[in-house]
């Protein structure tokens, strides 16, 4: 009964039992540079514990120190910021209220692939995939003059990735749609009758 009363008065001089509901005591001066290790790994063989809601790109993670403060993670690995973090790991709260000792944090994510492209119609067949920037061919045209519009594009290339069009050119058909640019070859932007991959 005493210990009740003890704990109540306790209470009622911190103001709100919310200031209470510490999970751990922090300082401000964090974990010894040293002893910060980093864990890389997925999220399906995660290290446990994770704080929960954790992103599920999630590549690198951190064992939570007694003392450490999110600010100060953030300024060891000083590879992603504030912001990142917290909207890595939401389990930590808007001000690092919540970061738990003997937890793991995500501290770098992989990176989120770009969604596939879908061609637009109509295509000849064997057109490149994936292909991430298309010309509308217009009566008229032909394989140098589209490929004139285009810096990084050759005559050889947009053949390989339009192989419809034949070796001399001469299936090339207005109101088709071909490939002027693949991911990895990041051919400059050209002009007019370009879309882009919708």
């Amino acid at each position: 009964m005493l210990f009740t009363q003890i704990l109540a008065t306790g209470l009622s001089l911190l103001g709100h039992a919310q200031a209470v509901a510490v999970a751990r005591p922090r300082s401000t001066q964090g974990s010894d540079a040293s002893t910060m290790e980093m864990v890389t790994a997925t999220m399906a063989s995660a290290p446990i514990p994770v704080q929960s809601g954790v992103a599920s790109n999630c590549n690198s993670f951190y064992q939570v120190k007694t003392g450490d403060t999110c600010i100060g993670i953030q300024t060891h690995f000083h590879n992603f910021t504030l912001s990142e973090f917290y909207k890595w790991n939401p389990a930590v709260g808007s001000n690092c209220q919540a970061l738990l000792a003997g937890y793991y944090v995500c501290v770098g994510t992989a990176p989120t692939p770009d969604p596939p492209t879908t061609a637009p119609s109509p295509t000849q067949p064997g057109i490149a995939t994936p292909c991430s920037k298309y010309y509308a061919a217009v009566s008229g045209d032909t394989c140098i003059g589209i490929t004139s519009q285009y810096p990084n594009l050759t005559v050889s290339k947009f053949m390989e990735w339009n192989p419809a069009v034949g070796n001399d050119c001469t299936n090339l058909l207005a109101g088709y749609y071909y490939c002027v640019e693949v991911p990895a070859a990041g051919a400059a932007t050209g002009k007019s009758n370009t879309a882009a991959a919708p």
